[in-house]
């Protein structure tokens, strides 16, 4: 392989540093054994169709070849002869109905899906990219277990999230980061909370939408509790102590009893 490939910049869809806390994008050097494959979108996309994307690349071997373009590169021979990702859409069958998604949503469209999605399992979700070299251009379809059916709803709750929980391993954490990496948006208004808040509410959110999608309503709502308990209030706890909550039925305050171990 040529080592002027080193000089592209490995693609990764925005998404939340959890470190640091900024949006950043991912743009490590790297190298790959197969011809990069560059995602040169002719519209810049909503970051839940790019991280489905980025998901359905990765459960299918092709993530490592997702590379940004570099217009400094441009005219020679082996870059201009890469493939570029200049297109992409999903489709999803719940139940008997077929879903198309693209990239520009209809409400009649995000309506039904969700609609399909109250009474239809999910049978497949398939991401469609268009490939082009040069003036040739291919498709690509994609099996994957994620999309996002609402193009701007920031609510992890009602967003329209697509999981075909059966179609590979995925857990609870893994699905709640995909569904926060994918919808969360800050907000900056005055009337705003802060940007940590916003962030623990949405990672909290997204948590119970993954448990809702994998889990039965009844196990959903307890899995709840402990990580709430567990983000929010652990640090209150004292090391070696016990903490016994009791929630009486009718009254809205709880009853909290400390130990020492």
């Amino acid at each position: 392989m040529t080592t002027n490939l080193a000089s592209l910049r490995r693609w990764h869809p925005r998404t939340w540093d959890r470190d640091g806390e900024t949006f950043k994008s991912f743009d490590t050097t790297g190298e790959t054994d197969e011809a990069p494959i560059l995602v040169d979108m002719d519209e810049i996309l909503e970051n839940r169709d790019l991280v489905t994307l980025f998901r359905a690349a990765e459960r299918n071997g092709l993530g490592k070849r997702l590379f940004n373009p570099d217009p400094a590169l441009a005219g020679i021979p082996w870059y201009d002869n890469l493939e570029r990702i200049i297109d992409m859409s999903v489709d999803c069958r719940i139940g008997e109905q077929r879903f198309t998604l693209n990239h520009e949503r209809e409400l009649s469209q995000t309506e039904a899906v969700r609609n399909a999605l109250e009474h239809g399992r999910i049978e497949s979700i398939t991401v469609n990219v268009t490939l082009r070299r040069k003036e040739k251009r291919r498709s690509l379809k994609i099996d994957t277990d994620f999309a996002v059916a609402d193009e701007y709803d920031s609510n992890p709750l009602t967003a329209g999230t697509i999981c075909r929980g059966d179609f590979g391993k995925i857990d609870i954490d893994e699905l709640s980061e995909l569904i926060h990496d994918a919808i969360f948006e800050p907000g900056d208004d005055d009337d705003d909370d802060s940007i940590r808040t916003q962030l623990e509410d949405s990672r909290e959110d997204a948590h119970y939408a993954a448990c809702k999608l994998l889990l039965d309503h009844a196990t959903a709502e307890t899995e709840r509790i402990p990580y709430a308990i567990q983000h929010r209030i652990s640090h209150l706890i004292p090391d070696g102590s016990t903490v016994r909550i009791v929630k009486h039925p009718g009254i809205e305050t709880v009853e909290v009893e400390v130990s020492s171990q």
